[in-house]
Parts: structure tokens; C-alpha cells; sequence
């Protein structure tokens, strides 16, 4: 899932670099546009760290409910369990539609 998400935010990237290239002529180009396609590319790249605080965050969420709750000495056999991978799944998807709402703007 990670791989295609990063594969999916990677297209997403340069698309919008392609539009922002194709835009800078030998033309002038207005300051209005060129800020707006960089603040589209800032956007894709802060909507990237969402995802990435987003999963952080469950992952250590996930971690500390078993270091509290299961036996310490057991913590090479910590696995994620049905609901753990929901979690973990909801917070990717969650993240990959902030990016689309980003992207879509």
C-alpha cells in the first residue's frame, strides 16, 4: 500500500511540475500563476507529511497499547491483528483523500 501511495503522490508531483514548466516560456508568465502552481507543489509535499504523521501516529498509538497492556518480554512477537491493520488502512486512506481534496484545489 505504501509503495502505491508513494507511487501515486510521485505522479501527482510531476504533473504538476509538467504543468509548471510547460507554463515557463519564453513568454512572460504572470507572478500570480507561478506562485499559485508553487503553492499547489508545497501542498502536494505537506499533504505527503500528513500521510506520513498520520500513519507515525497509529504506529506508536499500536505500539504503546501492546507495551502497556501485553507482556513487555514479548515484544519480539508483536504482529498487527485485524483491527490494527483497519486502523493502520483507514489512516492511509484518510491521508491519500486530504491529498486528493489538496490536489483537486
Amino acid at each position: 500500500i505504501l509503495f502505491y501511495l508513494f507511487l501515486f503522490i510521485l505522479y501527482a508531483f510531476m504533473r504538476q511540475l509538467y504543468h509548471f514548466f510547460s507554463l515557463v516560456n519564453l513568454s512572460e508568465v504572470s507572478v500570480k500563476i507561478t506562485c499559485s502552481l508553487l503553492m499547489c507543489i508545497f501542498f502536494n509535499i505537506f499533504a505527503l507529511a500528513f500521510i506520513i504523521v498520520i500513519f507515525f501516529i497509529f504506529f506508536c498509538f499500536n505500539f504503546i497499547w501492546r507495551m502497556g497492556f501485553e507482556n513487555t518480554l514479548h515484544f519480539a512477537k508483536i504482529t498487527l491483528d485485524e483491527h490494527d491493520e483497519m486502523l493502520v488502512h483507514s489512516s492511509l486512506y484518510a491521508g491519500m483523500f486530504f491529498f486528493l481534496c489538496l490536489n483537486k484545489s
